[in-house]
């Protein structure tokens, strides 16, 4: 899958896996280098979105309704 191709559900998806196996402390570290590998592959030109910061954008805003 392209860079391009990976949408917002796509990362949520792949956290819910990660959930099965693995520490909520572990996913936010993965989740963060991810986030750090998609920005610089804005800055380089390979992709045009962050699609996992959107997810961190959601789950913020969710925390700050609930």
């Amino acid at each position: 899958m392209a860079t391009d191709e990976i949408e917002p559900i796509n990362v949520q998806n792949w956290q819910l896996e990660l959930a099965k196996e693995f520490s909520p402390n572990y996913i936010r570290i993965v989740q963060g280098m991810l986030s750090i590998a998609f920005d610089r592959a804005i800055v380089l030109g390979i992709a045009k979105k962050n699609p996992s910061r959107m997810i961190d954008r959601q789950h913020q805003e969710q925390k700050d309704k609930g």
